[in-house]
């Protein structure tokens, strides 16, 4: 049985939802060796199996990690690994650094989270984030209301110069013989609506 709509593939992962995902942003700016593997990533466009498995393991328990995840082991040349959230614990910082040796030399593990002696992992990093970035409070109702009377007062001159220009080309028109021009494959005539001269345009016959 079909569904009653059409269903919507989901959009379209980039390189900017790594810094607009709120807790995907503050996983990479707190873990120094995941932000190396990411990294390489984006200006080598490789991306090793260990690593592909690091990143499964601890950004992929997030909802919105699934498509990170995803879509950098297709960056990384790897086929995509992930269809919904991994469960249980994510991978250990000592297992992050133990697994990736390479990318962890020289990047310092000084954390501090707010438990210490517990169960370290990167997801930590991310404690207490939103998902979603929260809305930007609106400004002031005056400041929305004089920023409203400025736009309305910008499209009545819009309009009356547009409503001046339109009369100018219908009467410059009439005195055509065919009363008509092609301009830029567009063909613009007047003809008559109620005993008034209406402005038309369309698409030049050589033009179709």
């Amino acid at each position: 049985m079909r569904p009653p709509h059409p269903l919507r593939p989901p959009p379209a992962f980039t390189s900017g939802d790594l810094d607009a995902a709120p807790r995907i942003a503050a996983v990479l700016g707190g873990c120094g060796v995941l932000r190396r593997v990411v990294d390489r990533v984006l200006e080598q466009g490789k991306l090793e199996r260990d690593a592909a498995v690091v990143l499964e393991h601890s950004l992929g328990h997030l909802p919105e990690g699934v498509a990170a995840v995803n879509w950098l082991c297709g960056r990384g040349g790897l086929p995509a690994p992930m269809g919904r959230p991994h469960t249980g614990s994510p991978v250990s910082c000592a297992r992050v650094r133990k697994r990736l040796p390479a990318a962890a030399e020289g990047v310092p593990c000084d954390c501090r989270f707010a438990s210490p002696g517990s169960y370290d992992h990167p997801l930590l990093h991310a404690e207490g984030i939103p998902a979603v970035a929260p809305r930007p409070a609106d400004p002031p109702l005056e400041q929305q209301l004089v920023a409203l009377a400025s736009v309305e007062a910008r499209l009545a001159l819009l309009q009356s110069e547009r409503d001046g220009l339109r009369r100018r080309v219908v009467d410059r028109l009439a005195e055509l013989p065919d009363g008509g021009m092609v301009v830029d494959g567009e063909r613009w005539w007047t003809e008559a609506l109620d005993g008034l001269p209406v402005l038309r345009r369309a698409p030049a016959p050589e033009a179709r």
